[in-house]
C-alpha cells in the first residue's frame, strides 16, 4: 500500500524549511559581516526556495512517499481550467485592491515604514527580464506549492473539502513569508490554493494558479505605470474582479474531482517533540515578523 502524508509530515516540513531558511540566513549574515560585502538579492531568493525544495525531498524520501499519487501529478488540469485559474487569479487580486490598500493604511498608522523593493525589476529587458519572471514566478510556484498545498494541506486534511485544513496552510504560507508587507495577500491566496487543490486534487492546479498570481505581481513591479492604473481605477476593477472571480470559481466547483486522495488510514498523533518543533517554527517566524515591524 502507498504511504500517504500525515500531519506529521506536514508539520516536519514546515519546522525544517523554516530552519533551513534560518541557517542559511545566519550563513549569509556572516557572510556581509565577516567579507564587508553586500549579498544579491536574487540569491536571497533562490536560495529560500532550495530551502523548500531540500525540505520536501528530505520528507518525501525518508517517509518513501509516492509523490505521484499523493500530490495528484497524474491530473493535469484541462485547457479551460487554465483559463479559469488565470480568470480566478486576476479577478480576485482586481477584488482586493482596496482591502490591501485599507491594510496597508493601516500598517502606515501604525508606524510601519514600507521598505524598499529589494528586487529591482523595472530597470530590466531582454534575457535578465526573463530570468527574473523566471525565479519570481515559476520558481516560487513549484516549490512552495510542494510543501504548502502538496505536503502541508493534504497531511492535515480529514475529508474532501476540509476548511480547518485549508485555513492552517494558508496560515502557516503566510507566516513563512515572515515580511509584514507580504502578511494579507499570501494569506487569502493560500486560502484560494487549497480550496482549488481540495477541488481539484490536483497539485499542478495550484502550481499554475500560483504562476498567474506571481506574473500578475511581476507586471505591476516590472511596469510602473500598470500599478498606478490600478491604484487609479480600483472601484470599478473591484467589479470586475467579483464577476471575474465568481464566474471562474462556479464554473470550477462545477468540474471538482469528486475523487479524494486522503489517506484511509491515517497516523495523526503528534508527540511532544513534534509539537516543540511546530511552536518553534511558528515562533521563529513571528518573531521575524515582529522585527521587521520596526
Amino acid at each position: 500500500m502507498t504511504k500517504k502524508v500525515t500531519i506529521k509530515e506536514s508539520v516536519h516540513v514546515f519546522a525544517l524549511a523554516v530552519l533551513l531558511n534560518a541557517v542559511v540566513s545566519v550563513l549569509l549574515g556572516f557572510y556581509i559581516v565577516l567579507a564587508d560585502g553586500d549579498i544579491n538579492p536574487w540569491l536571497l531568493l533562490i536560495a529560500a526556495q532550495v530551502c523548500f525544495l531540500v525540505a520536501t525531498g528530505i520528507i518525501l524520501w525518508t517517509k518513501k512517499i509516492n509523490v505521484k499519487e499523493n500530490f495528484g501529478l497524474d491530473k493535469p488540469p484541462k485547457p479551460l481550467n487554465v483559463f479559469l485559474f488565470f480568470a480566478l487569479s486576476v479577478g480576485l487580486i482586481l477584488l482586493l485592491i482596496p482591502v490591501y490598500n485599507l491594510f496597508s493604511s493601516l500598517l502606515e498608522k501604525l508606524g510601519y515604514v514600507e521598505k524598499p523593493d529589494i528586487f529591482p525589476i523595472a530597470g530590466l529587458s531582454g534575457w535578465q527580464l526573463a530570468g527574473a519572471a523566471i525565479l519570481m514566478c515559476v520558481v516560487p510556484a513549484i516549490c512552495e506549492e510542494f510543501v504548502f498545498r502538496g505536503i502541508i494541506l493534504q497531511g492535515f486534511r480529514t475529508k474532501k473539502l476540509d476548511i480547518k485544513a485549508v485555513l492552517i496552510s494558508a496560515v502557516l504560507f503566510s507566516l513563512i513569508h515572515m515580511n509584514v508587507e507580504q502578511t494579507l495577500h499570501p494569506l487569502v491566496m493560500g486560502v484560494v490554493f487549497g480550496f482549488v487543490y481540495c477541488l481539484t486534487e490536483s497539485l499542478w492546479s495550484c502550481v499554475i494558479l500560483h504562476f498567474f498570481n506571481n506574473r500578475f505581481a511581476f507586471v505591476t513591479s516590472a511596469f510602473p505605470a500598470t500599478e498606478a492604473f490600478l491604484a487609479g481605477n480600483w472601484l470599478w476593477l473591484m467589479f470586475a474582479g467579483i464577476a471575474m472571480s465568481a464566474t471562474a470559481g462556479y464554473f470550477l466547483w462545477k468540474q471538482k474531482d469528486e475523487s479524494s486522495i486522503i489517506s484511509p488510514a491515517r497516523t495523526d498523533n503528534l508527540n511532544f517533540l513534534d509539537i516543540l518543533f511546530l511552536v518553534g517554527a511558528i515562533g521563529f517566524c513571528l518573531s521575524i515578523w515582529i522585527a521587521g515591524l520596526f
